[in-house]
């Protein structure tokens, strides 16, 4: 089983790229056991949609813009998440 450290890492790992199917399951009978991973998996989730959201509302506001969040910001956000404990 998981400890919460490397749970934390898979669920961050998860926003760049898709996790096997053991990793998956790994994380999924974690997070069944330890709420705290739960409710962090659940703020990565929240995060990540509204950042979606925010360029999908940014592109329609300026379609032909560069207005965007830049990519570094978005790194910077990710890698903020990514040093939260769990």
């Amino acid at each position: 089983m998981l400890n919460c450290e490397k749970a934390t890492h898979l669920m961050s790992e998860s926003l760049e790229h898709p996790l096997t199917f053991g990793q998956r399951l790994s994380l999924g009978i974690h997070m069944l056991v330890c709420r705290m991973c739960a409710a962090t998996n659940n703020k990565f989730q929240f995060i990540q949609a509204a950042l979606e959201i925010y360029d999908k509302r940014l592109a329609e506001l300026a379609p032909d813009s560069s207005v965007a969040l830049p990519h570094s910001a978005k790194a910077e956000i990710i890698s903020r998440l990514r040093s939260l404990d769990p």
